[in-house]
C-alpha cells in the first residue's frame, strides 16, 4: 500500500497537505520540513517544484515512511 500527499502552497510560509484525499492539514515549513524527513523525501526539492508547479503529489510506500 502506499499514501499520496498533495501538497501546495498556501500563503507565504504554510503548506496545504492533503494526505489520501481526506481533509487538508495546514502546515508550516519546519512542520513541512518534517514530514518530509518522515517520507524519506527532501525538502528542498519538494520547495523548488512548488515553485514551478501549483500542486506537487507525492506517493510514498507505506514501509518507507518512519514512526517516530
Amino acid at each position: 500500500m502506499s499514501a499520496t500527499y498533495r501538497i501546495s502552497k498556501s500563503k507565504p510560509g504554510e503548506y496545504t497537505v492533503l494526505k489520501n484525499g481526506n481533509e487538508p492539514s495546514n502546515l508550516n515549513a519546519s512542520d513541512l520540513r518534517q514530514l518530509c524527513q518522515t517520507m524519506g523525501k527532501s525538502y528542498a526539492h519538494l520547495i523548488s517544484e512548488l515553485q514551478n508547479q501549483d500542486v506537487v503529489e507525492l506517493k510514498v510506500a507505506h514501509e518507507k515512511v518512519r514512526k517516530q
